[in-house]
């Protein structure tokens, strides 16, 4: 049995087998949240252009902003980022991941705060961001955590 209790195998095989594997820091951490964040800049993007600023979509549901599915989608995504309540939810995730450092509220507030930054929410969104990458990146941020 050789020094690193693998039988023969070398510590070449070893980490082949997936045993004494070290990535180094940040490389896998930090794909997680920017894939949080990135995917809620698509999610804005595919809103914005597809259901709030359409002139045809605008005409018609902002004289009956309930009247069929679209126009109910269209209403929700605009009342989303009115008075900045998407950045300032974005900002409430992001402050309760840095305190609890639970990963589902920083992959939120990170998904929020890319959402916030596109739909007319900059400054809040922006801030959120921040605090959401600080938390997310960080080396160990969820070592261990299950939430």
């Amino acid at each position: 049995m050789s020094r690193h209790g693998l039988g023969d195998a070398t510590p070449a095989a070893a980490r082949v087998a997936g045993r004494g594997r070290r990535d180094a820091p940040g490389r896998r951490s930090a794909l997680v949240p920017l894939g949080a964040a990135l995917a809620g800049v698509a999610l804005a993007l595919a809103a914005r252009h597809g259901l709030v600023e359409p002139t045809e979509l605008t005409a018609v549901c902002d004289a009956a902003p309930w009247r069929d599915w679209a126009c109910a989608l269209r209403t929700s995504t605009v009342q989303a980022f009115t008075h900045h309540r998407l950045g300032g939810a974005a900002l409430a995730l992001a402050a309760l991941a840095s305190v609890t450092r639970w990963r589902a509220a920083t992959l939120a507030a990170l998904a929020a705060a890319g959402a916030a930054v596109v739909l007319y929410s900059t400054e809040l969104g922006a801030l959120a961001l921040l605090l959401g990458a600080l938390v997310g990146v960080r080396p160990g941020a969820f070592a261990g955590a299950a939430r």
